[in-house]
C-alpha cells in the first residue's frame, strides 16, 4: 500500500521524532510504502536531517521536506499551508504512473491540503485530528478571539473543522471522550478510530519490576516535560508543598527544557526551598535512567473543552517506567483509564482537600510493584498496539472493511 503522509510538524522536531517516526517506521516494516511531506524549521533541519534521512532510508521511506515560514506574522500559517500543498501536489503528479492509495493527514492544515488534492487525484483521505486544534489555540490564549482578526481566524477554522470531518473517509481521535462528543453532537458520520499517543515500551522500560521502597531521604516526585500554557506549575507546586511538609526529606525532580525560573517563580513564594528540588533538561536517550530514580509522577493539566481531545504522551511513558501517576480529572481519557486500569490517583479540583486525599493514597500506590503500572502502558499505550490500529484503518480505507 502506498501512502502519502502530510504533517505540519517537522520530522526534525522532538514531537516528530517521538510521535510520527516510530509509527511510520513500524508500519514501513510491515510492508507499507510511505512518502512524507513535512514542514521543517531550517535550524532544526540543519542539525537533524542527516540522522533522520539515515533512519528513513533503512525502511525505504521517501522524505520530501518543505520549510517553515515565520513571516508575515499571524498569516504565516497560510504560506506554510501553500508550501505543503504545492510539495504534495508535485509528489502526486510525479507518481501518477504508480499512484498513492491513501493520504494520511496529521492535523487540520494537512487535511485541508488533502481535500484540495483529492480534487485532482483519486485518494482516500485519513484525518488524524490530534485534538480540537482551533479550540486549543483559543483556550491557550494563542488566538485571543476578542481581537477581531483572531476571532475571524477562529471562526474560519471551526467552519473548516466541520468540512474536514464530514469529507474525510476515516478519522483518528486521540481519545474516546472526543469520539463520543463528536458522534453525539453529529459532527460526522464517518468511522472514527481511537489511537492515543503511544510509547515505545521497549525504550521506556525499568531495569527491574520490583519496587524498592525508598529511604525517606531518597523519595522523589517527578514531573517531566515543558512548563506553562497547559501544565499547571503553580498547582503542582502547591501539591508538592503539602507533600513536602509531611515528608521534608522528599525531592521534586523536574525534567524540563524550560528555564528553572519558571518553577522558582511559584516555589519561592509558596515556601518550597530550592534544595528540595532538582531541575534539569535531558535528551530523550537519558530519560529512562532519570525516571527510574523517581518514585511517583505528578502532572496537572488545565481542564478545558479542547482538552477532552488531548492525550498526554508523558502518561504512557511514565506508566511504562512503572511509576504511579497523580494527575487530574476532566482531561482526555484519564477518568476512563483510571476506572479501567487504576493507574494512580486523579484529583477532582485543585485545592487542599483534594491534595490531601491524593497524598493519603501514595502508600497504597507504592505498595504495588512496577509491573502493575507498566501493564497499563502495555495494554493501552504500546507503540505496537498503535501501529496495529493504524494498519487496521489503512486496510479499512483500501478494502472498505470496518476497523476494529
Amino acid at each position: 500500500m502506498r501512502i502519502l503522509y502530510l504533517t505540519y510538524d517537522g520530522l526534525t522536531d522532538n514531537l516528530g521524532q517521538s510521535q510520527i517516526l516510530p509509527y511510520l517506521i513500524g508500519l514501513a516494516k510491515r510492508g507499507h510504502h510511505f512518502t512524507i511531506v513535512s514542514v521543517e524549521k531550517k535550524e532544526r533541519y540543519a542539525m537533524q536531517a542527516s540522522h533522520i534521512k539515515t533512519m528513513l532510508s533503512e525502511v525505504n521511506i521517501i522524505w520530501e521536506p518543505c520549510f517553515y515560514a515565520t513571516f508575515p506574522p499571524i498569516f504565516h500559517a497560510w504560506f506554510n499551508y501553500q508550501r505543503l500543498y504545492r510539495k504534495a501536489y508535485q509528489v502526486l503528479k510525479k507518481n501518477q504512473n504508480s499512484p498513492f492509495h491513501i493520504v494520511h493527514s496529521r492535523s487540520y492544515l494537512p487535511m485541508m491540503a488533502a481535500l484540495a488534492l483529492k480534487k485532482h487525484f483519486p485518494l482516500a483521505t485519513l484525518f488524524d485530528m490530534r485534538g480540537f486544534w482551533a479550540d486549543e489555540r483559543k483556550e491557550s490564549g494563542l488566538w485571543n478571539t476578542k481581537n477581531p482578526i483572531f476571532g475571524l481566524i477562529y471562526r474560519f477554522f471551526k467552519r473548516k473543522e466541520k468540512k474536514l470531518l464530514q469529507e474525510a473517509d476515516a478519522i483518528i481521535s486521540l481519545t474516546e471522550k472526543a469520539k463520543t462528543y463528536m458522534l453525539d453532537n453529529q459532527w460526522t458520520t464517518k468511522p472514527i478510530s481511537v489511537i492515543p499517543c503511544c510509547v515505545a515500551t521497549d525504550f521506556f522500560c525499568p531495569t527491574t519490576m520490583r519496587r524498592t521502597l525508598p529511604e525517606k531521604s531518597a523519595f522523589r516526585v517527578v514531573y517531566v516535560g515543558s512548563l506553562g500554557t497547559w501544565y499547571l506549575v503553580r498547582e503542582m507546586a502547591m501539591f508538592f508543598y503539602q507533600f513536602w511538609q509531611q515528608n521534608p526529606e522528599s525531592i521534586w525532580q523536574i525534567i524540563t527544557p524550560d528555564a528553572p525560573e519558571k518553577v522558582y517563580f511559584y516555589t519561592d513564594s509558596i515556601g518550597i526551598p530550592r534544595q528540595a528540588m532538582t531541575i534539569q533538561s535531558a535528551q530523550r536517550q537519558a530519560m529512562p535512567t532519570l525516571l527510574e530514580k523517581a518514585d511517583i509522577a505528578l502532572f496537572f493539566i488545565q481542564p478545558s473543552f479542547a482538552k477532552i481531545a488531548s492525550s498526554a504522551t508523558k502518561l504512557g511513558e511514565l506508566l511504562a517506567m512503572g511509576l504511579p501517576v497523580i494527575s487530574n480529572i476532566h482531561t482526555g481519557d484519564q477518568a476512563f483509564l483510571q476506572e479501567k486500569y487504576d493507574f494512580g490517583c486523579l484529583v477532582n479540583a485543585f485545592n487542599t482537600d483534594e491534595y490531601q486525599k491524593a497524598i493519603a493514597q501514595i502508600p497504597h500506590l507504592l505498595s504495588r510493584d512496577k509491573a502493575h503500572y507498566r501493564a497499563v502502558a502495555l495494554a493501552y499505550f504500546s507503540l505496537e498496539n498503535g501501529i496495529e490500529k493504524y494498519e487496521q484503518v489503512y486496510n479499512h480505507l483500501l478494502h472498505k472493511k470496518s476497523p476494529q
